[in-house]
């Protein structure tokens, strides 16, 4: 099992921050070695939401989740690890949650659309 950092480098990791840049992500999961990579913690996790059980409770995995977000950290975007920059403690980049859990690492992504921005409406009018 690996227990190091994994970072990714060269065309791969051109290729990721292209993908971000262009907002197609979804490319990134669809990758072999993603897919695989993904199986394996979610095998080595047994598919349980591990937010979950930090608050003693079971509910099966929906989604491999990188704690260090992969648009911030495209480097890290095939490492199970990562060192926390302030103790240099070597931590799980890779962990299976739930949807809900997922919602809340993600609660940018996840707010209703009529939620995701602050601009004005175009009108003061209320129907």
């Amino acid at each position: 099992m690996e227990t190091e950092v994994t970072l990714l480098t060269g065309t791969d990791l051109e290729r990721v921050k292209r993908y971000i840049a262009e907002g197609r992500v979804i490319d990134f999961y669809k990758w072999a070695r993603w897919l695989h990579l993904r199986a394996e913690v979610l095998t080595e996790l047994h598919g349980e939401c591990q937010g979950c059980r930090d608050r003693g409770l079971y509910r099966p995995a929906w989604v491999v989740h990188h704690v260090l977000h992969l648009r911030d950290h495209p480097e890290l975007a095939l490492s199970k690890y990562y060192r926390d920059p302030y103790t240099g403690e070597l931590r799980r980049q890779l962990v299976p949650l739930c949807k809900e859990c997922h919602w809340e690492a993600h609660p940018e992504e996840y707010r209703p659309k009529t939620q995701r921005h602050s601009e004005p409406p175009l009108t003061a009018e209320q129907w």
